[in-house]
């Protein structure tokens, strides 16, 4: 990328400025704005998050990543598993 490009966040993925192909956010970012979600309310303490698929649509990242970004945040205890139901947000998130 050269410097004088600016990256424009688009809500589903970033892009270069005058470029057509499309920049898909890294699992960092993705962690990153799934927690600001969870703070500002948009996912709320015991709520079912978004399917991965639904993730990986959104965010234009291959399943894989949804499944490590997803794994992280229930490693640290952000988002709670429960067999056969799907992932939620814990009841009080620690991150």
């Amino acid at each position: 990328m050269l410097l004088s490009q600016s990256v424009i966040n688009t809500g589903r993925a970033n892009r270069l400025q005058g470029a057509s192909v499309p920049i898909p956010p890294t699992m960092n970012e993705l962690i990153s704005d799934l927690l600001k979600r969870i703070e500002v309310g948009e996912l709320r303490p015991g709520s079912q998050i978004p399917s991965t698929q639904e993730l990986s649509d959104h965010y234009d990242l291959s399943l894989s990543t949804i499944h490590r970004a997803v794994a992280r945040l229930r490693e640290q205890g952000v988002l709670v598993g429960r067999p056969g139901r799907g992932v939620f947000v814990a009841e009080r998130p620690q991150h």
